[in-house]
């Protein structure tokens, strides 16, 4: 580290896959300025109480400022909004990521997700189902971002001219207690067919085991769409959990942007970002097949998971069960284009995912995706996008 390098500490939620994507916006706008980046884990340490871990000094936030004499902080508040206090760290210039600036004092800046991006994007996945009925299910506490999204879902189902049923929780209902049976209580009661919105995928998971208990086929009778994309949740969940994928990368930067400017002005106190959500990984739950042909879901399905190990149609056809000749009719019947192109569509999703990353290594793309050369991807995705990779990359 130079002597006149600017050292920023940076606390993050430990145990989740979304912090460290935070973090790499972060990393990013260090690299810019040419910051040096000080990354501490905290998690929690039970009874309400959070563990700072590889204290250097001294206890908690205290011990940590004493220790490093930052210019400046960020603390990933994700996984425990409330573990800490923003007026733990005095005047130093820190930004809050997934934290709601009440109570705030000293230069402080907030960055939070956008609920409004969010909740329309879970909104039209939703209706593109055609069901008449929707639901919000909140977290289990109530959060900020819990409420704001789902006020945000009812003003676009309204919009849409849909019904929207409301769902709240009994007292003392928690994640590890009474949960899955007051959602079972719940979803027994709406209408069906339902379109669902879960506040996060845990709480869409937990919809799903309901489902399974009182018989519902999903995503038949309820579709559902939860929030994060946690893959380890969505993917190992059956079936598969649709999931609005919030742009992490982005509120990183973000953070890091308020808090430069927030050094650079010693006047100024308070400041606020939203960051938004960028879209829906669609999967088994929100996947409402026309007709209800089973074999045309888990052709859709199967694609999705292995169209970037360079299958073929052969493979799906394999999967359905059936000839290739009825494959091929039953496909374009229902979702209107073929086999090779719902295969190379998946691709070409997984290559816009890549290039959301200003560091991705274009060449490597190829065998990440599932084409033979990067040739063959650059012919593939003008064809199909109308641009360049290059002039993807360079979109606003």
């Amino acid at each position: 580290m130079n002597r006149g390098q600017k050292t920023i500490l940076v606390l993050l939620s430990s145990g989740e896959d979304y912090s460290m994507q935070k973090f790499a916006g972060i990393q990013r706008y260090a690299n810019k300025v040419g910051w040096h980046i000080q990354m501490v884990g905290y998690s929690e340490k039970g009874g309400g109480a959070y563990r700072i871990e590889r204290l250097p000094l001294g206890s908690g936030v205290a011990g940590l400022l004493e220790f490093w004499r930052p210019a400046g902080c960020i603390v990933d508040c994700g996984r425990f909004p409330e573990a800490l206090n923003p007026s733990e760290f005095g005047d130093c210039p820190t930004v809050f990521l997934d934290h709601h600036p009440r109570g705030a004092r000293g230069r402080t800046g907030f960055v939070f997700s956008d609920a409004e991006s969010v909740a329309a994007l879970a909104a039209r996945e939703l209706i593109y189902s055609g069901y008449g009925n929707y639901a919000y299910f909140p977290f289990v506490e109530d959060l900020d971002w819990s409420r704001e999204r789902g006020a945000a879902f009812a003003k676009y189902i309204g919009i849409n001219h849909k019904r929207m049923c409301e769902v709240s929780y009994p007292k003392g209902v928690a994640l590890d207690h009474g949960l899955h049976e007051a959602i079972s209580t719940r979803l027994s009661k709406l209408p069906k067919p339902c379109g669902i919105f879960a506040a996060n995928d845990l709480i869409a998971e937990a919809v799903l085991v309901a489902c399974t208990r009182l018989g519902i086929s999903v995503p038949d009778e309820v579709a559902v769409v939860g929030v994060d994309n946690a893959a380890y949740i969505c993917e190992n969940c059956q079936p598969t959990i649709s999931s609005v994928s919030r742009d992490f990368d982005n509120a990183g930067w973000i953070a890091a942007e308020l808090l430069d400017d927030l050094m650079a002005h010693p006047r100024k106190r308070t400041a606020t970002a939203r960051y938004k959500a960028y879209g829906v990984l669609r999967r088994a739950s929100s996947r409402f097949v026309a007709g209800g042909d089973r074999r045309v879901a888990k052709a859709m399905e199967y694609i999705r998971k292995h169209a970037c190990e360079r299958i073929v149609p052969m493979d799906v056809v394999r999967e359905m069960g059936c000839s290739r000749r009825l494959a091929d009719m039953l496909f374009k019947k229902v979702t209107g284009h073929t086999l090779h192109d719902e295969i190379h569509a998946a691709r070409l999703n997984r290559v816009k995912e890549h290039l959301r990353n200003p560091k991705v290594d274009v060449t490597a793309l190829p065998d990440l995706c599932g084409y033979a050369s990067l040739v063959d991807l650059r012919r593939v995705f003008k064809r199909l996008t109308g641009m360049t990779v290059r002039e993807y990359q360079k979109r606003d």
